[in-house]
Parts: structure tokens; sequence; C-alpha cells
């Protein structure tokens, strides 16, 4: 005889964040192995991420030419001690650029245009003006310049007191107690200059002269361990790593270093950007996976993404990987070629308040990725593109821009949709570089990439591969989010079961739609059977209403019980049960804070 459980899952709270697994078996009951732009709350909660708005709405570009905009490959933020001004300095293309929200000038050109050199920043006191700060900028291929917030950047060895020689072109810089070093130096006559340190010293006042360079060593030789690709401080200490080292470098009382110790000699670092310090350890990518290095132990953090890593990613293109630390929300995030792009089009954040890994973060190609203070004095994320364009992350509800659009196609050609009362932005460089998606009717699920756009018409880099139409809904800057559940078994897997209703629980978050889809007996996507619930100001609007709200915390929780249904495609009897939810829409987001799952037990199969 048949019997109800009541229910047969119920979740409360989201926990375990996202793991790369192909069985389903090895998640535990909130885990996901399928899920993008979402992202698990510090209160249990599944929400929609946020999105990013550009800085400034016109590209970045080669001095030599206007066409295209050129890859962001480096970022500071120069705030200016004494002054009331700060810089958004930036490299694209040949050029450096002091860029704000409504302007950028260029202060250096004839720079080595290479998308995939990269520019490393320190701010120190100008030793020529002692009230004054400057920053350096190097990228391992030119001279490295000095730029004082005036005018335009200069050559570093050029500037008065320049002394010693081999401060001229660095990979990487590092300012510690008064002292420059200067690493990875170029140097033709030197067959080890890659793993070769310089370092400037002090005037007989005991004043740092980081233009003078008065001595050097090495870390290590040209061996199997690479050249040096990064240089931190940690506890006093200068880290330096290599390929498959880690050496700690301690600072003599004086100038340079006392000892220089191997920590390590099988983890090093495989992607330069990908180092962040964190305070009291740094994190980075090494060929073995995500490590976190306290000065003492080294420990993986990627355990649970491995896969997506290391399979599912560009391997040629993982020394090209891009990191941050996001300390408002305490995240470490990892941008990386997914697949055969050659691109950052994907990213993970390891989140340190609930110890997990966020699910992926897709719909953006980051080249450069950095941090800068608000005028709250806040630290938000910025990162750039490679179409030129520089985006403060964490805002809205979309990407590249505050306000998205959405509506009905009224025509369209091969490359252009058109919408007759639209009011598209035509702003400096409009809705160019972002991307317009057909979200419902003909033509759904294509999304391409704005070559430009007038007030009613967007032009499209590709051609459509399906014509849209008059039953196209399009949207522009509208995250794709989506998190599916694991294929629930209900303690049997070989049990047959009715699935009767889902009572889905969700807090208020403006108006939206959120769609849920059921998928009996692991079926395909497209033979699951779809809901859409939406949400207005005074609760759901779907089928006969709503079933319950109560109030938690600050923020209504409205309950809703959605009967399934059986359809030609996906009968309601099976063993195994999934739930997927899903937003694509311009200008909504969501916040799931639980559900159950109602289901009549039949009997074995």
């Amino acid at each position: 005889m048949s019997q109800t459980t009541s229910p047969a899952v119920s979740v409360e709270r989201f926990t375990g964040g996202y793991k790369s697994v192909s069985d389903y078996t090895d998640l535990q009951d909130t885990e996901t192995n399928d899920a993008e732009n979402v992202l698990y709350g510090p209160n249990g909660d599944i929400d929609k991420r946020q999105g990013s708005v550009r800085l400034y709405n016109t590209k970045l570009f080669n001095s030599t030419s206007t066409a295209t905009g050129e890859p962001i490959t480096g970022h500071f933020y120069f705030d200016k001690l004494g002054s009331t001004g700060a810089y958004h300095v930036v490299a694209a293309g040949d050029s450096i650029y002091s860029y704000t929200s409504a302007t950028a000038s260029a202060i250096r050109t004839g720079m080595t245009d290479n998308s995939n050199t990269f520019f490393n920043f320190i701010q120190i006191k100008d030793p020529n003006a002692a009230a004054d700060d400057i920053i350096l900028i190097a990228n391992g291929v030119d001279p490295i310049q000095m730029w004082n917030g005036t005018a335009t950047c200069v050559i570093w060895s050029a500037v008065a007191g320049a002394a010693g020689g081999g401060m001229e072109t660095a990979r990487f810089i590092l300012n510690h107690k008064g002292q420059v070093f200067y690493a990875n130096i170029v140097d033709a006559a030197d067959a080890d200059a890659q793993v070769k340190v310089n370092f400037s010293g002090f005037s007989v006042a005991g004043v740092g002269t980081p233009q003078a360079v008065v001595d050097s060593f090495y870390v290590g030789g040209s061996d199997k361990n690479g050249p040096i690709l990064g240089m931190k401080v940690l506890n006093d200490q200068i880290i330096f790593y290599k390929r498959n080292s880690v050496f700690k470098g301690t600072p003599s009382t004086t100038q340079g270093l006392s000892e220089l110790q191997e920590l390590q000699g099988s983890i090093g670092i495989l992607a330069p950007q990908s180092l962040i310090d964190a305070g009291n350890y740094h994190i980075f990518l090494s060929e073995r996976g995500v490590y976190a290095f306290d000065g003492v132990n080294f420990v993986s953090l990627s355990e649970k993404v491995d896969d997506e890593l290391f399979t599912h990613s560009n391997l040629t293109q993982l020394k090209y990987a891009k990191a941050v630390l996001d300390k408002r929300n305490d995240r470490y995030i990892l941008y990386y070629a997914e697949g055969a792009s050659e691109r950052n089009n994907r990213a993970l954040a390891y989140d340190m308040s609930i110890k997990a890994w966020q699910p992926p973060v897709t719909g953006r190609t980051v080249s450069y990725i950095s941090t800068f203070q608000d005028s709250n004095e806040i630290e938000q994320v910025v990162y750039g593109d490679y179409l030129g364009y520089l985006y403060q992350d964490h805002v809205g509800n979309n990407d590249g821009l505050l306000n998205g659009y959405r509506g009905t196609v009224s025509s369209a050609t091969i490359s252009t949709v058109t919408e007759g009362s639209a009011n598209f932005s035509t702003l400096g460089d409009g809705l160019t570089g972002l991307s317009v998606k057909i979200i419902a009717g003909t033509g759904e699920g294509q999304e391409r990439l704005i070559a430009s756009n007038t007030s009613s018409t967007i032009t499209t880099v590709a051609n459509w591969g399906t014509l849209p139409d008059a039953t196209s809904l399009y949207s522009i800057g509208g995250i794709s989010a989506y998190w599916k559940s694991k294929d629930y078994h209900f303690g049997g897997h070989d049990l047959l079961k009715l699935f009767r209703e889902i009572r889905l629980r969700v807090k208020e978050e403006g108006n939206y739609s959120l769609t849920m889809q059921y998928i009996i007996n692991f079926h395909d996507l497209a033979q699951a059977t779809k809901a859409t619930v939406s949400l207005l100001e005074n609760g759901f609007i779907w089928g006969l209403g709503v079933w319950g709200q109560v109030r938690w915390g600050v923020k209504q929780s409205i309950r809703r019980r959605i009967l399934l249904r059986n359809t030609s495609t996906q009968s309601l009897n099976g063993t195994h049960l999934a739930l997927l939810f899903s937003n694509d829409r311009a200008n909504e987001t969501f916040k799931i804070s639980g559900f159950d799952i109602i289901l009549q037990l039949i009997g074995r199969r």
C-alpha cells in the first residue's frame, strides 16, 4: 500500500557551496555541481550575484589606433598622500592612463603592446621630494616608469640620484622597510637574471634611497624551479615564489637580507597574478591547485574544485589567471579561461566566511583585476576586460550598466535587433562590448556581443543563428543565474515514488520572475517540466496564489505550494528528482531560502 512522506526532503539552509564532481552521490544535500552566478549567503540563502558598472564608458586604446579597444593589462589606485585627489592608473595597449569616471588621459605611450604583459605597481615616498609620493610601474619588458600624479611618467633610472644600475627593467617590484626590491631582472649578460633580486639602500642619514641599487642576490638558480614569479611580505619576511618552490628572505637589520631559506621544493606558483596577500597568509594558484600559505604551512584550498580548474580549463592559459582579495565579502576570486577560450571567462571564489567555494561566475571576460577605495573609503573590486573597459564589481543587478534593458523585439536582421519604443543609451560608447540575449520566444538562448547601437537598434558582432522575431524577448545586461540541486533519491535508489509538490520559500527582493524546473530520473533539461513564479510587491502570481507569508528578519519570506504535473516528456513517477532555479532577466535578482519536496512512496521497482 502506498504511503506519503512529509516531506521527503526539507531544505532550511543552503550550505556546502560548489563542488566540481560528476557523480551526484558525492554531493551533500545542498551542495551543487551545476550552478552559475549565484552565491551561498552567510544566512543560508541562495542569492543571485550582484553585477558591475563601467567606470568610464569609453574604451582605452593603443596610441597609434583608436579603432579598437585594447585589453586592460594593469590597474593601480594611486591615493596620493596629502592630496585631495586620487587616480586610477590603468595600462592598456601601448599606453598608461590616468583614469577617472569622466576621462582618461595618457601619461605614457610607446610601451610594449602585448596583452599577456601585465603590470606591477608600488607606491613609495618621492626620494627627491620628501613631502610627496610616487608610484613605480614595472612589466618586465619596458623600463620601470615613475609617476608623481602630474604631467607624464618618466623612466625611473633617469631620475635624480639614480645609481648602481640593475633597476632599468624588472618584472616584479616590492617596497619593504624603506627598501625597494627588483626581482626577475632583464639582463642579457646574466644567465640567472630571472632569479636575481636587486635592492636599494639608505643614505648616510638612514633615509631610503629607492632609486639607488646597492646590491643583489639570487633566489636559487636557473633550474627546474624556474624564474621568480612573485614576491610579497608575510610576517615581516619576504616570500619569493618560483614555479616549483618557495623561499623565505629574512630582512637584515641594515639592508638586504640576512638569510634566504627554501621552504618548499614541490609547490610553487603557476599564475603570477593569482598571488594575493590576505594579511596573515598568502593565497595563490599552483600546478597542484589553490594553496594558502601562512609562513609555515601550505594548505590546499581547492580539492573540491581541482577538477574544474585542471580538466575543464584551458591549461595553456592558466598561467594568465587573475585573482583578487575581495575584503568586503571575504572572498578570494580567481578568473581563468574555460575550455578552449584564450580569455579569462570564468571565475571561482573561495569564500572564507563559509569556508566553501562559491559557484562559478560567468558572462564576463576579465583581463586584469584589482581594488580601489570608494568615496566612503571602502575597498571595492575593479576589473578590466579585453575591449578596453574598466568595471566596478558588486554593483546593481546587471553586468556592465546600472540599469539594464529588456523588451520585445520589433524587427530583426541577421545582425541587428530593433525595439521601436526603446531608449538605449548612446553616451560614450553606448552599449558596445555588452551582450544582448534572447530570453524567450524565437531564438531563445542566443547571446551576442554588441558592436554598436542607436537609441532603438542593436548591432551585434556575430550574426544570429536563428533570426529573432516579434515573439522574441531580449535582455541587455542581465545576469544568467541558476542553481541546480543534486539528484535526490529519498532513501532508496530502487524505490519508485510519485512526486507531488514543491513547497518553495523565497525572500522579498522586489519584482522578479523565478523559473523552476523539476527533473525526474536524470532527464535532459529539455525534457524537464518548467514553472514560472513571478513575485510582485504583494506576493506570488502563479497558479492559485500565495500559500503563506512570514516575516524573517528584515525581509518577508513568501512560501508557495507548486503542484507538479505529468507532461508528454516526463512522468511524475520515478526514483530521483532534482530542482533547478534560474533567472536571466535584466534588473532582477532573487533570494531562495529553502524548499520541501513532497512525494508518495509507491514501492520497489
